[in-house]
């Protein structure tokens, strides 16, 4: 099960914590999105695009369209487009983790990752689903991700 304090931890170096007390109905919606998704009723990518969509709006209409929100340092942070992928992203990673290690979750995964630029579908799939893949195939996950994407994204959980 994902709990509120996950969400609300993948979110707070992005959106702050004045921002997230203030948006608490979102953050429980998020869980809820996050806790029900079934494989063959949802869809990975509906479920990035509903929760995109409400990281969005709701920045938008507390900001009144600046995209510009104070963080808990007193410095002000302007949200691009693109953050909120990597936002959504994160969170898809507690759902990924929490997947059950069956067969259909990994190939859900490994398609989730082939057609979407998604780091946590591939982290997920290098640390949760190892199971399904060689060694071989395992290096190759490894060589995308760190040639991929920013080294601050990886470099804590990945083993270099």
């Amino acid at each position: 099960m994902i709990a509120v304090s996950q969400v609300v931890c993948a979110l707070s170096p992005w959106l702050g914590d004045r921002f997230l007390s203030q948006h608490e109905g979102i953050v429980n919606s998020i869980a809820i999105k996050l806790n029900t998704f079934v494989l063959g009723r949802d869809s990975f990518e509906n479920i990035a695009g509903n929760i995109d969509d409400m990281l969005f709006f709701a920045v938008r209409s507390f900001t009144k369209g600046k995209m510009v929100l104070k963080m808990g340092s007193g410095q002000s942070y302007r949200i691009r487009m693109e953050d909120f992928y990597v936002m959504t992203d994160d969170l898809l990673y507690l759902l990924f983790a929490v997947l059950p290690k069956t067969r259909n979750h990994y190939i859900a995964l490994q398609d989730y990752s082939i057609k979407h630029n998604s780091l946590a579908s591939l982290r997920a799939l290098y640390l949760h689903f190892d199971s399904f893949q060689t060694e071989e195939e395992k290096q190759t996950l490894k060589k995308v991700i760190t040639s991929c994407f920013d080294k601050a994204r990886w470099r804590w959980w990945l083993d270099n």
